[in-house]
């Protein structure tokens, strides 16, 4: 069952009568599945990865890379992602009816089970993706030792370009009859009611060719930089310094090759953002630090309003702070880090569906929110033998909306983004065993928490349930033929736990995987 949380019940905004998102409880197996058996999905991804190291005199190494990717990605499917539960005709009629029933559904789910229907849409369509990204990164390091100090500056450039096509062909509406196989003769989709059972067909098929074209795009990007960071060690190295700066160009912009029509005019901000932090050992054995940074990311993304172009989206901006204090004790077998933060996120882009009075839903996508996590966290790294491992870290980062563009968007001051967690924690250990007999294996076993996560961005009551997941390796470590090689058996999910990581997605269940790999 699909659990959620709600504060004030609710569907839309009162505000301005926005789509809140409000999401239906209804039961779904682990097995169900809204796609039919005729469905499939084809992924091909190619890449290429070169580096080259050169050591020039005593004091420079250089290094430079090199990456290529290629992807193509085809999916046929029928299924829609949401469920619309039809409010029972003993709540009435309009908005009051709707959030009477909601507030009743997220108080008890058993109660989406008496709604007079629980749909899903089918749509019969081809998703096709590809594309390629390049791209090229060179350094220089050095190192200069003093009296005093210790210098290691660092010069680097890089340059990246990626091109991607996006390609739908799909009917024109909802539930609507769709031509055969192999261009056979006609088969309807009708809409699945969940709670009748003989409405669910999943042997519908059909001839993606057939369809027509509806959407053709293409994004193209470029991102050129050239950094510098210089890192200095002062009085014995009880002292560390880093000061760095990078600047960014990055250039967007997209085609509707159906119309022939640029979607997204060219795009090119430039920005230069810094980064300082300073280190200070108390003792050999702890350490203070402080540190502060910048970062902007650019938007191939058109703002609009009700419907209506307003222009290229602004870079996504950000800045954060961040104290905390290491350590390092017995010989290095305990090491440790804690610290605190706070991250300013400016700019994110979010879209909302508008319902105007004649029931018209109309679009706005808009920037100007600003985002702000404050949070501490920590990891703690034990090794009890030089052959026992045990990692612990763990994280209480509380992100909220402090700022919206519009009053119409109040009510998503002070929520949480989507997919935000504000309780995340971590356990692991690994073995290796050193007896003759057993050199080269070694069993590992772990567990991963994740507190309740905010689901919807256009609903900011909603949230998903917690979470934590147990894991069990065991693995063997040699060399073949000189190659590094390795086999590992994993048991994920041991606990076969129900989860969802994110808004419509359910989490993997209880599985066993084999991998093999030789390193050349």
């Amino acid at each position: 069952m699909f659990k959620m949380n709600m504060n004030i019940p609710g569907l839309v905004n009162p505000i301005d009568s926005s789509d809140l998102g409000f999401m239906a409880n209804v039961p779904l197996g682990r097995d169900f599945n809204y796609g039919s058996r005729n469905d499939w999905r084809k992924s091909d991804n190619e890449s290429v990865n070169e580096q080259l190291l050169v050591k020039v005199g005593q004091d420079w190494d250089l290094r430079g890379s090199f990456v290529y990717q290629k992807s193509r990605i085809a999916h046929k499917l029928t299924g829609g992602g949401s469920v619309n539960l039809t409010v029972p005709a003993r709540y009435g009629t309009g908005i009051a009816a709707a959030r009477a029933f909601a507030a009743e559904v997220l108080a008890n789910p058993k109660v989406g089970l008496t709604a007079d229907a629980a749909t899903i849409n089918r749509r019969a369509r081809l998703e096709e993706s590809w594309g390629s990204t390049i791209a090229y990164q060179a350094e220089a390091t050095g190192r200069y030792d003093f009296d005093w100090p210790t210098l290691k500056p660092l010069f680097g450039a890089f340059y990246s370009s990626n091109r991607s096509q996006t390609r739908q062909r799909q009917v024109s509406g909802l539930n609507t009859t769709t031509p055969g196989p192999q261009g056979a003769k006609a088969v309807p989709f009708p809409m699945w009611d969940l709670l009748r059972p003989e409405t669910v067909d999943y042997d519908t098929d059909f001839d993606p060719a057939a369809l027509p074209l509806t959407t053709y795009s293409q994004n193209i990007g470029k991102n050129t930089a050239v950094y510098s960071v210089l890192n200095g060690s002062f009085m014995k190295e009880r002292l560390q310094a880093v000061v760095g700066v990078r600047h960014n160009r990055a250039t967007a912009y997209a085609n509707n090759i159906r119309t022939g029509v640029l979607r997204i005019a060219e795009n090119s901000p430039r920005r230069t953002a810094p980064q300082i932090g300073l280190g200070y050992k108390l003792t050999n054995h702890f350490m203070l630090y402080a540190s502060y940074s910048e970062a902007f990311v650019v938007n191939n993304s058109a703002l609009q309003t009700l419907n209506v172009p307003v222009g290229p989206a602004k870079p996504t901006t950000s800045r954060g702070y961040e104290v905390g204090i290491k350590t390092d004790l017995n010989d290095g077998r305990i090491s440790s880090t804690v610290s605190i933060f706070e991250i300013e996120n400016q700019d994110r882009i979010t879209s909302f569906n508008i319902i105007r009075p004649d029931a018209q839903v109309v679009i706005t996508t808009t920037q100007g929110t600003v985002d702000r996590s404050r949070g501490i966290e920590g990891d703690l790294t034990y090794s009890p033998t030089d052959n026992w491992q045990i990692y612990v870290s763990g994280a209480i980062n509380d992100i909220r909306v402090t700022k919206v563009p519009d009053p119409s968007l109040n009510i998503y001051l002070g929520s949480h983004p989507e997919a935000s967690a504000k309780f995340l924690a971590n356990l692991w250990t690994r073995y290796n065993f050193t007896s003759e007999k057993l050199t080269g294996y070694w069993v590992g076993a772990g567990a991963n928490h994740t507190g309740r996560k905010a689901q919807r961005l256009q609903n900011p009551y909603l949230f998903l349930p917690s979470y934590t997941l147990y894991d069990l390796t065991v693995g063997r470590d040699w060399k073949w033929n000189g190659r590094p090689t390795s086999l590992t058996l994993a048991w994920k999910n041991i606990t076969n736990v129900e989860y969802f990581p994110a808004n419509q997605q359910r989490g993997w269940p209880g599985r066993v995987t084999l991998d093999f790999g030789v390193r050349y």
